[in-house]
C-alpha cells in the first residue's frame, strides 16, 4: 500500500493526465468537425489544445488514436441515453421508439462539433459502410439492431408497416442522416427540440400504419405540450 507521501504524486499524475485527455479530446473534436479526418494534422491539435505537441503524443500515439478515443466517449453517452429511454417507455412499443429516438438524435444534437465530425466524414449511415474504426461499425451494427428488434415488435403488435425489419432500420437510419445534415447545412436555425420533433413525426408517417398514423400524431403532439418527463434519478423543481 503507498504512503501518503507516495500516493499524492500519482495523484497528481493522474490528475494532469486526465487534464490533457480532455484538453485533446476537446480540441481535436472542434478540429475535425472543421476540417475534417483526412486534412486534420496532429500539429492543429495541439495548437487548438494549448498544448505542445510532445504532449500530446505522450497521451496518443497518433491521430487515429485520438479518433477512436472521440467515438469511444460519445458513442458509450450515446447508448446509456438511449437505452435508458427505452426502459422509460415501460414496455409501450410507440413510446419507446420514440422516447429511444429523442435520446439518441437529441444527444447527436447536443453535441454539434461531434455531428459535424461524424457527418463530415462520409460514411453512409444506412450501410454502415465508410466507417473508420472498429468502435464506429461495432456501435453501428449494435444500433442497428436495437432498431431492428424494435421494429420487428412494432410489425408483429400491428403498429408499424409490415416489412423486413433490418431494411426498415436502415432506412430510419440512413433517413435521420439526412435530416441532421440539412439541419447543419442550414445552420442549425432551428432549435434542437424542433429537428428532434420533425424526425419523431417524420417516423410516425413513415413507419406506423396507417390507420395509426392520425392517432398516434395527435398523442405524440399532445404529448409535446405537457411538462417534460424528468430523467430516472433527476432532482424535481425546487428540491434543488
Amino acid at each position: 500500500m503507498l504512503s501518503t507521501a507516495e500516493a499524492r504524486p500519482r495523484r497528481l499524475r493522474d490528475a494532469r493526465a486526465a487534464m490533457y485527455v480532455e484538453l485533446i479530446l476537446n480540441a481535436s473534436t472542434r478540429v475535425f468537425a472543421s476540417e475534417g479526418y483526412e486534412a486534420t494534422k496532429v500539429q492543429q491539435i495541439a495548437k487548438e489544445a494549448g498544448i505542445s505537441l510532445g504532449t500530446l503524443y505522450e497521451v496518443f500515439p497518433s491521430k487515429f488514436d485520438i479518433w477512436r478515443a472521440i467515438h469511444e466517449r460519445h458513442l458509450a453517452a450515446l447508448f446509456e441515453n438511449a437505452l435508458a429511454a427505452i426502459a422509460a417507455g415501460e414496455g409501450n412499443l410507440a413510446d419507446q421508439l420514440l422516447l429511444g429516438l429523442e435520446a439518441y438524435i437529441g444527444y447527436l444534437v447536443s453535441q454539434p462539433d461531434y455531428l459535424r465530425l461524424h457527418l463530415m466524414d462520409g460514411a453512409t449511415w444506412a450501410l454502415g459502410t465508410g466507417l473508420r474504426s472498429k468502435v464506429q461499425l461495432e456501435a453501428w451494427e449494435r444500433g442497428k439492431q436495437m432498431m431492428s428488434d424494435l421494429l420487428a415488435r412494432g410489425i408483429d403488435e400491428g403498429i408499424l408497416v409490415p416489412q423486413d425489419p433490418d431494411l426498415a432500420a436502415q432506412i430510419m437510419i440512413g433517413m435521420h442522416q439526412v435530416m441532421l445534415a440539412h439541419w447543419i447545412k442550414r445552420g442549425m436555425v432551428s432549435a434542437p427540440a424542433e429537428i428532434i420533433a420533425q424526425i419523431q413525426e417524420h417516423t410516425i408517417r413513415a413507419f406506423f400504419v396507417t390507420s395509426l398514423v392520425n392517432k398516434a400524431l395527435a398523442r405524440f403532439r399532445k404529448s409535446k405540450r405537457q411538462p417534460p418527463r424528468a430523467a430516472p434519478g433527476a432532482p424535481r423543481r425546487g428540491t434543488t
